[in-house]
């Protein structure tokens, strides 16, 4: 029964970290989205072109 309890606390603890690593990965990708899209209204073309590649390429990387 000790080791149950054990195996319990260490998946909980693991349970809590990848809730925060979520929600801080979903935080960031929100602001970094939200910029994104503030920069893009700009008539730059630079500042376009560098935001369309990124864009291109977060899509082209299969996650």
């Amino acid at each position: 029964m000790g080791r149950y309890l054990v195996v319990r606390d260490s998946f909980i603890a693991g349970l809590f970290a990848t809730l925060e690593l979520f929600i801080t990965a979903a935080l960031a990708a929100l602001i970094i989205g939200i910029a994104l899209c503030y920069f893009s209204e700009y008539q730059k073309k630079v500042i376009n072109r560098i935001i369309i590649g990124f864009v291109s390429l977060m899509r082209a990387i299969p996650f």
